[in-house]
């Protein structure tokens, strides 16, 4: 049994989750309408934790006002919580990688919570960006930044 199957073994243990690992060296979870991919990379010798922020069937172009809304999200990391957005095939992807020799079920436990939350919270802004108004979308963004920007001089 690797390290990375013994974790999710354990975490699996610990909060009552059914989790595998399955032969790709991943296991899923579901929470809130969302699907966690928890990945080990062998090569890195590290745990990557993804999930879909967006119900693109990968074919549909994402619209601007939920890329605008993504790229203020994903600003310095503030409202993704220090999590990646990236996009992939179409869809908008939150990330996060940690080193497997720092995982601990508990800390595990730990992780996947904030990342769920986190992700609900992503997931919920660009829904919400693709019902509003373009103008109305990053309209507070848009003054701030034209705020700060007005005292710089190149």
């Amino acid at each position: 049994m690797s390290s990375f199957t013994r974790l999710i073994a354990d975490f699996a243990a610990l909060t009552g989750v059914d989790a595998d690992v399955d032969e790709y060296d991943s296991c899923t979870l579901e929470t809130d309408g969302l699907v966690i991919t928890v990945k080990y990379r062998r090569a890195h010798d590290d745990v990557v934790i993804f999930v879909p922020v967006t119900e693109n069937d990968g074919f549909e172009p994402l619209k601007p006002e939920m890329l605008r809304t993504a790229l203020r999200l994903s600003y310095n990391g503030a409202e993704t919580r220090g999590n990646f957005l990236g996009l992939f095939e179409n869809n908008l992807i939150l990330s996060h990688t940690y080193g497997n020799a720092d995982l601990t079920p508990e800390k595990l436990a730990d992780i996947l919570l904030a990342f769920a939350e986190a992700a609900a919270f992503v997931r919920n802004a660009l829904k919400f960006s693709e019902s509003a108004p373009e103008e109305a979308s990053g309209s507070s963004w848009d003054s701030d930044l034209d705020a700060f920007t007005a005292g710089i001089s190149v």
